[in-house]
């Protein structure tokens, strides 16, 4: 299992109003867009595991919507964000993961993922 608070520490810390700060004593040695492509793989393998657990468990927790809401404030997440949290919404296991699964590959397209 991905750990889920560990990739929103990085993915908040790289897209909050603090990022210049965290970037400086975390990725000093990194380029600026090293450092953003790892909080961005952080986000999507949270996303993934997310994906894998959201048919048997409710997925609609406080990390997953902060995940989702740092990438929707990258401003190039074009709704797929707010598609993700409906399709969580999803009354069936089965359609739940389908609807996640759709909005997921269309945050990949988005961030070239």
């Amino acid at each position: 299992m991905f750990d889920v608070s560990m990739a929103l520490c990085h993915v908040l810390a790289m897209f909050s109003a603090y990022r210049d700060i965290w970037r400086g004593c975390a990725f000093g040695h990194w380029t600026d867009g090293a450092a953003e492509d790892a909080a961005l793989n952080h986000a999507f393998q949270a996303l993934q595991d997310v994906l894998d657990r959201c048919a048997e468990q409710d997925m609609r927790t406080e990390d997953t919507m902060a995940v989702l809401d740092a990438l929707e404030g990258t401003g190039r997440a074009k709704g797929w964000c707010s598609q993700f949290r409906r399709a969580l919404d999803c009354d069936t296991p089965h359609g739940r993961w389908q609807n996640v699964n759709a909005a997921l590959n269309g945050l990949r397209r988005q961030f070239g993922r």
